[in-house]
């Protein structure tokens, strides 16, 4: 048998398409079994490394919002597609999963306070988090390729 070796690119490709199917796997909770409570209307993934080393953010610190849906919370509290989200209540986001957790935890009509950095610049703001909607939100907005089928928290 030969061994395979695969490049560093490939290891970070490798670990990118790793936390996007774990993200596909807890859309509200649904692996682990839990409901939802409580829903902000991104879809999300692991911040791009180019991204990550502009911010200088540590490796596995931050979730890229890959879109927001036109009607929820994230939307009416001004979020926009390719914000990177850093903490939500003071707590450092580590990735997908991390936000599904948190968002996951709270209850409708919960108001967590959310950090982010749009085009270099550091913002935060409020969120109003809504019921989880009763089918997912449309894909009309959404990027193309493979990332459009994130779930959304």
């Amino acid at each position: 048998m030969t061994a395979i070796t695969l490049s560093a690119t490939s290891r970070r490709q490798a670990s990118v398409l790793q936390a996007f199917v774990l993200a596909a796997l807890l859309v509200f909770g649904a692996a682990s079994g839990a409901s939802a409570k409580s829903w902000m209307g991104v879809q999300v993934g692991t911040v791009p490394e180019a991204l990550a080393e502009a911010y200088e953010l540590p490796p596995g610190v931050g979730v890229y919002v890959l879109n927001v849906e036109p009607d929820g919370p994230a939307a009416w509290a001004g979020m926009e597609r390719g914000d990177i989200l850093i903490e939500i209540d003071g707590q450092i986001q580590l990735g997908p999963r991390h936000l599904q957790h948190m968002v996951s935890q709270r209850a409708a009509n919960d108001t967590v306070w959310v950090g982010l950095y749009r085009y270099g610049e550091a913002m935060s703001g409020p969120v109003t988090l809504a019921e989880p909607p009763a089918s997912a939100p449309t894909q009309a907005a959404a990027l193309p390729g493979p990332r459009a089928e994130e779930p959304w928290y």
